[in-house]
């Protein structure tokens, strides 16, 4: 999914209201970043390689593209190659999304839906 703005009149607040307006239509997620770390990472791809290998940097970017195009936690927990489920313990209010056999991405909601995720960390499967 894409968006493409041409302002021909108006000025810069026009272009953000549209935008804004766009976000809605579309149900994309915003999502947050715990640490300019994981951002940099899901920005730029060779990063996200150097710190975990090809194969999970991989799945790291497609899985919050995926948390992206999602309407509620409900609909993530639905996709088999998720494997999303609710943490327990001081993970509480936590969700696990699989990136590969022992790593896994940690996320939390904080909005009212899915509205705004936070992703926490890339962890190793029981791994504290």
């Amino acid at each position: 999914m894409g968006a493409y703005f041409v302002l021909t009149k108006g000025n810069k607040n026009d272009l953000i209201i549209f935008a804004h307006w766009v976000h809605k239509m579309e149900n994309i997620v915003d999502i947050q970043f715990r640490t300019s770390d994981l951002e940099k990472c899901y920005k730029k791809f060779k990063l996200g390689v150097r710190k975990w290998g090809d194969q999970v940097a991989r799945k790291y970017v497609l899985r919050i593209n995926t948390i992206r195009q999602t309407r509620d936690i409900a609909q993530l927990c639905k996709l088999p190659a998720l494997r999303c489920h609710e943490l327990h313990g001081r993970r509480k209010g936590q969700y696990a999304i699989k990136l590969t056999g022992f790593y896994r991405l940690i996320i939390t909601n904080k909005g009212k839906q899915l509205e705004i995720i936070q992703i926490e960390e890339v962890s190793k499967h029981y791994d504290d």
